[in-house]
């Protein structure tokens, strides 16, 4: 679990940095205590789902897509 914290942690720093205004519905808190286990790894992995939703959606309406949502 500790390889996947570090890999949604550095993705999620990299999309909250971003010049991109991308909000998602439930951001988590990363520090040195945060842990993942077996009861919280689905939320922080759907905060990193939304982000990456989002980004997708973007770059489909940047390049002009007829359906960007899909």
């Amino acid at each position: 679990m500790v390889e996947i914290k570090d890999s949604v942690q550095g993705m999620v720093g990299s999309f909250q940095e971003s010049e991109f205004d991308l909000k998602v519905s439930q951001p988590q808190m990363y520090d040195e205590q945060t842990q993942f286990n077996e009861n919280n790894v689905t939320m922080f992995l759907s905060e990193l789902e939304e982000y990456i939703s989002s980004f997708i959606t973007f770059l489909a309406q940047r390049n002009k897509t007829n359906y960007p949502s899909i």
